[in-house]
């Protein structure tokens, strides 16, 4: 069964790849002439008003796209072998063209409709995929900020940030934590996507995502104190405690 399922998953991508690529139809060829019981004829370019119409400059033969692709033991409907495997190529019958055609229930045009249907599912799969992307684009965007306000509070308050138990349970779990769950429960474009709320492999609470952010901050940092010396000079001033041990030999 899995084995079926993925057949027609190619299958089917095949066919996609062949509707998307510009159906092939020369328009500034000269086209071969036959002979017709003393009667000269050849392809006519006007034929290709049948947008389903592709034509081979090698065999010098018309195909059908759609029935090419859905091609299915039904018999000869419409000429449906001629114009999906052997190739028409009587150009003095040119109401084989219409012959193929046939009903609405035609072969050929169920034939349209589930290259039709390929092509939407492709169109839906692919707003669909655009669509999570847009989204997950913006739950990235607040879930990041609510991790950074948190981290940057700890920095600036010099503050510890990890407690000793940060589990679901735990009453305390430490500061960087607290203040993240201060912040989800302020803003709700935030809470709704963090803590609980992400994604269990995106939920930035890892030790080493937490100090590439503070490695972030540490740089620009540094690049607002470049920015503001610039080519000038400075001190830096350091202070310090004499050793304690070295204090009692002098008493």
């Amino acid at each position: 069964m899995e084995c079926k399922i993925l057949d027609k998953i190619v299958d089917d991508d095949i066919k996609r790849a062949y509707l998307v690529k510009k159906i092939f139809q020369p328009r500034g060829d000269k086209f071969p002439f036959k002979d017709y019981s003393g009667s000269r004829r050849r392809f006519n370019v006007e034929w290709f008003k049948f947008d389903w119409l592709e034509y081979s400059n090698k065999e010098d033969k018309a195909y059908c796209l759609c029935c090419y692709l859905f091609k299915e033991n039904v018999g000869n409907q419409g000429g449906r072998d001629t114009f999906s495997s052997e190739g028409f190529g009587n150009w003095s019958k040119s109401d084989a063209l219409k012959d193929h055609v046939g009903l609405v229930d035609s072969f050929h045009n169920k034939a349209v409709q589930k290259c039709e249907n390929l092509l939407k599912q492709n169109r839906f799969i692919q707003e669909k995929l655009n669509k999570q992307s847009k989204e997950e684009k913006i739950a990235n965007k607040f879930r990041l900020m609510g991790f950074v306000r948190s981290v940057r509070f700890c920095l600036e308050n010099t503050l510890s940030f990890h407690g000793h138990n940060e589990s679901e349970e735990s009453l305390s779990k430490g500061v960087y934590l607290s203040v993240l769950k201060l912040i989800s429960d302020n803003n709700s474009d935030i809470g709704k996507h963090t803590l609980g709320n992400a994604k269990k492999i995106n939920k930035l609470m890892a030790p080493s995502t937490q100090k590439e952010i503070i490695e972030c901050f540490a740089k620009e940092v540094t690049k607002m104190i470049c920015e503001e010396i610039k080519d000038d000079v400075f001190r830096l001033l350091v202070d310090e405690s004499s050793d304690i041990s070295l204090m009692s030999n002098w008493l």
